[in-house]
């Protein structure tokens, strides 16, 4: 609720496609590696 924690965790609810593309490459590595 405080204002200090919202610039934190905004720029990942402003990109959610970013942290899809990454954690989609994250587990691509993973699968290729296994």
């Amino acid at each position: 609720m405080k204002p200090k924690h919202q610039p934190k965790q905004t720029p990942s609810g402003l990109h959610p496609l970013k942290n899809s593309s990454a954690s989609t490459s994250i587990s691509n590595k993973v699968l290729n590696e296994i």
